[in-house]
């Protein structure tokens, strides 16, 4: 009766789901631009009480995943800025230690990334993710007093295996309450501040090195781990309150029972199973490496992140002296732009098969922006979406 009680109660606040797009007429110029807002954003027909849901998931849920992905990146890039701002004379790093500092956070972000996804299942992410976000602060911190190469490996793995995390609990969680319409323009936004902690990690150790430079016997490169640790600190302690866990099991202040109910219901619009329908065993691993996505979407990524970003890559193919740099970059990158472009619609044909299948058996088609081994288990990725974005960064990235 309870339960009754309050799917009618949520019925009632947030309307009929197939009949609020029955807006009254109005002029062409109202329609222009109400269309123009539902394309900039959501729909502006929805009803009061669903808008005001998805306002405080953006506000609280959507808000803190991007200020943590901002200060993950700003923790991955700030070992860059600091190496050309003294650390690499005061640790006496002449040779390849730079690289190998890199290799070592790689190495700690590939270890911990699927045991965090396992672990996300098990353990409420509102508990998870913020603590992950505070051992990478406290290693971060610890990183301007470090007095040797070495240190700085041991720093880097560390940090890499605490962020490891973040990414794909967080894209997990964004899977889990936003629908398919909705889930594209906030992955666009969350994304957006990996450029803006590039950007403002360069202008902080600017700040530092100028302005910081000899202050309590520090250097100014020492700083910047200071600073940025200062910054990720409230942000981390925020998360505990802010991240919702999951539409089963959310204790979120700002949600009301009948926007969890509304949640959970669009969950299962989205034919998304429910947290914990498919435990972890033996079985659950094999479906998932036997399905396409696992072995395509991989390398789509690696294409376009490791290397059409990474030009420079190209003078370990082509010795510079033969040629222009930019014209070896040229070549190699459209080679490499045609090749995602190959993988893209290989990508895209699939998941039509796929498509058409599930209509023939009477499910629906759906998607899963959010990529993650949960999603990839259940046989739902992204539609054309993604493997549009796929193809045209590659392509633009080849000419520019």
């Amino acid at each position: 009766m309870r339960v009754e009680t309050l799917q009618g109660k949520a019925d009632a606040d947030f309307g009929n789901e197939l009949t609020y797009n029955e807006a009254p007429s109005r002029s062409r110029l109202s329609r222009s631009w109400r269309a123009f807002r539902g394309f900039i954003w959501d729909d502006p027909d929805k009803p009061k009480a669903k808008r005001w849901f998805l306002f405080k998931l953006d506000c609280f849920f959507l808000t803190i995943a991007m200020l943590g992905y901002f200060s993950k990146n700003l923790d991955q890039s700030n070992v860059n800025n600091a190496y050309v701002s003294g650390m690499k004379e005061a640790l006496g790093m002449y040779e390849s230690e730079l690289t190998y500092a890199g290799n070592c956070f790689t190495a700690g972000y590939l270890i911990g990334q699927l045991p965090a996804v396992m672990l996300v299942t098990r353990v409420r992410p509102s508990l998870l993710i913020p603590t992950v976000e505070l051992l990478w602060t406290v290693t971060t911190f610890s990183a301007s007093a470090i007095k040797t190469p070495g240190q700085l490996y041991a720093i880097r793995f560390l940090v890499g295996l605490f962020e490891s995390a973040y990414f794909p609990c967080v894209m997990y969680m964004l899977g889990s309450w936003y629908t398919k319409e909705e889930r594209g323009k906030r992955l666009t936004i969350f994304y957006s501040t990996t450029a803006m902690s590039q950007m403002f990690s360069g202008y902080l150790q600017a700040a530092a090195y100028k302005n910081l430079s000899g202050v309590g016997g520090r250097e100014g490169w020492s700083w910047l781990f200071i600073i940025c640790s200062v910054i990720c600190l409230p942000i981390g302690l925020a998360g505990y309150f802010c991240f919702p866990d999951f539409p089963g099991t959310t204790r979120a202040f700002y949600l009301t029972k009948a926007e969890v109910h509304l949640a959970r219901s669009r969950l299962a619009r989205e034919g998304l199973m429910p947290l914990g329908a498919s435990p972890w065993n033996r079985k659950k691993l094999t479906r998932i490496a036997g399905h396409w996505q696992f072995w395509l979407l991989s390398p789509g990524l690696l294409l376009h992140s490791g290397f059409l970003q990474a030009i420079w890559f190209t003078i370990a193919v082509w010795r510079t002296i033969e040629a222009p740099r930019f014209t070896a970059g040229f070549i190699f990158a459209a080679t490499l732009g045609v090749a995602i472009v190959s993988l893209s619609l290989i990508i895209r044909i699939l998941q039509s098969r796929d498509e058409k299948k599930r209509a023939r058996e009477g499910g629906e088609t759906n998607d899963s922006s959010a990529v993650s081994v949960e999603g990839v288990e259940s046989g739902k990725v992204a539609d054309g979406t993604v493997t549009d974005v796929y193809k045209g960064e590659s392509v633009a990235t080849s000419y520019a």
